[in-house]
């Protein structure tokens, strides 16, 4: 009976050592991983939630007011954007495939992208036009380019073919 428990304590021991070791593997890599950001949708510029950040408490009304007047732009921009997104992958799922279809819908994808990014500029211009000199300063600071990656080597792509 001893031995039994003697062997059943080795496996349990064994088993919480994998265990251990998995998750002190897992956040000890989370720790050291860069985190992604994805793109910003609104090619560089801030977010409401960034704006806010920057301004004083008291501009939270002001902040509030600005987006209830755009929000209905906004809306129906990502509407449209999610609808083409939507026709975009059926256009890819096609059987028979048809390339013809793909493009022209990605086209009609990149309209319905500029359509959201304007309404965004729309909403940060008033905004930012409602503000003093101080918090357009402080909305002027988010407006820095991110670093290239550490693998950029100075040098683009080359230009498409012009036709």
């Amino acid at each position: 009976m001893a031995e039994k428990r003697r062997t059943l304590t080795g496996y349990l021991l064994i088993g919480s050592l994998a265990v251990n070791l998995l998750l002190g593997g897992y956040f000890i890599a989370g720790l050291l991983r860069h985190p992604f950001h994805p793109p910003n949708p609104f090619v560089g510029l801030p977010n409401p939630h960034q704006i806010s950040a920057v301004l004083p408490e008291d501009s939270r009304p002001l902040i509030r007011s600005v987006l209830d007047v755009h929000e209905g732009e906004v809306r129906t921009a990502m509407t449209r954007l999610f609808t083409t997104q939507k026709q975009v992958a059926a256009a890819m799922r096609a059987e028979p495939f048809d390339p013809d279809r793909l493009r022209a819908v990605l086209d009609e994808y990149s309209a319905r992208q500029m359509d959201l990014i304007v309404a965004h500029q729309h909403t940060v211009a008033d905004l930012v036009g409602r503000l003093d000199a101080q918090g357009r300063a402080n909305v002027a600071e988010l407006l820095k380019l991110p670093p290239p990656p550490k693998n950029f080597k100075g040098k683009f792509p080359p230009p498409p073919p012009q036709d």
